[in-house]
């Protein structure tokens, strides 16, 4: 505040003034830091567990759909070296028809099989995303908030349960820009 003299003074006890800057150093908390601390572990608890609430339930009851073929029927219809190689008539990941095509060799083809990196790629999301906003931001419950935020997006829970790239690209996308 800025007194009839020019000087600055204080402000009074019960200023609004207070309360416009949560940073300032004169504003105390009154919760003790135990307290906020496990207000913050308790929501990341709760954003992971919504978040693989929403992800994993379904995910042995799933069968591919749409373009979640085109990597079997290349699997099924060409070579490690074909499939590596050359996109085909149908648009499809050539990691994940690749991926497929190990499945085959070694352990056998299943939709949890298939599904499973994709599944911990979401669910990593909501740890390692979090961790990296909490380098950059000064309130500590900005992190469990974020992860919160993308435990419950549609797209995000979408893209954990498909046998599609775009949540691996998703991760490595947004790590690079934090």
């Amino acid at each position: 505040m800025t007194s009839r003299s020019g000087g600055t003074t204080p402000p009074e006890a019960g200023s609004s003034s207070l309360l416009t800057n949560p940073h300032s150093p004169e504003i105390e908390s009154t919760a003790p830091a135990g307290g906020r601390r496990g207000a913050i572990l308790l929501l990341w608890v709760i954003a992971l567990v919504v978040g693989a609430s929403l992800r994993l339930p379904q995910l042995l009851s799933e069968t591919p759909h749409y373009d979640e073929w085109h990597p079997l029927l290349a699997v099924k219809r060409q070579n490690l070296e074909k499939i590596a190689t050359t996109f085909g008539k149908a648009d499809r990941s050539l990691p994940v028809s690749i991926y497929a095509e190990l499945l085959t060799r070694s352990i056998g083809l299943s939709d949890l099989a298939l599904r499973l990196p994709f599944a911990v790629t979401g669910l990593a999301m909501l740890i390692v995303l979090p961790l990296a906003i909490r380098r950059r931001s000064q309130p500590a419950a900005v992190a469990p908030m974020f992860a919160l935020m993308l435990a419950t997006s549609p797209l995000l829970v979408y893209y954990s349960r498909a046998i599609r790239p775009y949540g691996i690209a998703t991760l490595c996308a947004l790590l690079a820009v934090l």
